[in-house]
């Protein structure tokens, strides 16, 4: 059984987005071969920063001077088959608390420098490196990874070379919303092709590669997407205000969440009023996308009208309807599916725009 040693460099942990593709990895690997995973977390990891001192380089054991966890740390990379680097993009790098892992593994070489060609040199090692296989997954909130991700990737093909295979995922933010899953779909799904095929081969082919680091959503929508979700109060803004802003992105970032295929009709029309706020919207929906209207002079005629608290029982939520266009009835079956999606199946739920 190979022994996989998975580096977690993100500051939100097992909660970090970058995590979860890794997950998908290692979920298909485990499927079609036999591994034992260790996880380090190296937010919650006691690890100090290194100090510079060169202690370590200066007595034969490779000693550090600071008393802390990654002496063990250093006992786990060194003996793993295959080692994966998991964490965010920061800044253009790695974030600091994984920075610091990577730093405190200095021991690991000699003082000494060797040649690697004419013109080259590196510290030669001081441990046989067990490790046959070198992951890097990394996730960065751009809409795509050129010119934004290159310093990552040159940085870990220098440490390891061919033993390294850098994952580079774009629209990081996109992973862990579960209401954008149809989005993210194939994404996942290359990565779980990429887990099976090296368990099988010890190859990932480069098509998988590149259909991981492809954006799941265009880039004017993403763009949307991330506005939706950074409201940022201005000093100007009341109580009032603001709060009417959140709701109006919730609203902007709900759009962009519609899955076309749920609705077999051509057309169909939801209006939302909110009670305790002046906010009145329709959303159109048809079978290539859904439009937000904010403007009431731009309403369609037909009015589908949704109570401020619409409770959930066995699924279904509670609904009035009007309408004075006969040519525009809508399917309510269809529209009840529709809201429910944004909702976990099987729980009874209240939903409340307020």
């Amino acid at each position: 059984m190979e022994k996989i040693l998975l580096i977690n460099g993100s500051p939100r942990g097992a909660a970090s987005n970058t995590r979860k593709a890794t997950q998908a990895f290692l979920d298909e690997m485990n499927r079609f071969g036999e591994y034992e995973v260790e996880e380090i977390i190296c937010s919650q990891a006691n690890i100090s920063a290194c100090k510079g001192c060169l202690t370590c380089l200066k007595n034969e054991s490779g000693t550090c001077c600071i008393q802390d966890d990654m002496a063990q740390y250093i006992q786990k990379y060194v003996a793993a088959d295959i080692l994966i680097w998991s964490f965010p993009n920061f800044i253009f790098g790695v974030p600091s608390d994984c920075k610091k892992f990577m730093d405190r593994l200095l021991p690991i070489n000699y003082p000494q420098l060797e040649k690697t060609d004419a013109q080259h040199t590196k510290h030669p090692k001081r441990y046989t490196l067990h490790y046959k296989k070198v992951f890097v997954f990394c996730s960065c909130g751009f809409y795509n990874i050129d010119a934004n991700m290159d310093a990552i990737k040159k940085q870990f093909e220098i440490l390891y070379g061919d033993l390294c295979d850098v994952i580079l995922i774009p629209e990081g933010q996109l992973l862990s919303n579960r209401f954008l899953q149809w989005r993210t779909a194939d994404v996942f799904a290359s990565l779980r092709q990429a887990g099976a095929s090296y368990a099988k081969t010890q190859t990932i082919p480069s098509e998988l590669l590149q259909s991981i680091s492809k954006p799941a959503m265009d880039i004017d929508s993403y763009l949307r997407y991330i506005d939706a979700s950074t409201v940022t109060r201005t000093a100007a803004m009341t109580d009032e205000e603001y709060r009417l802003e959140k709701v109006r992105a919730f609203f902007r970032s709900l759009v962009l969440t519609y899955d076309p295929s749920v609705l077999a009709v051509p057309n169909s029309v939801l209006e939302i009023q909110i009670l305790d706020i002046p906010y009145e919207i329709q959303l159109i929906l048809t079978n290539t996308d859904c439009t937000l209207i904010e403007d009431k002079s731009q309403f369609e005629q037909f009015r589908l009208k949704v109570v401020s608290n619409f409770a959930f029982f066995a699924g279904r939520p509670q609904l009035t309807e009007t309408t004075n266009n006969t040519s525009k009835q809508p399917d309510l079956n269809k529209l009840i599916f529709l809201v429910n999606k944004f909702e976990k199946a099987g729980v009874r739920k209240t939903m409340r725009f307020s």
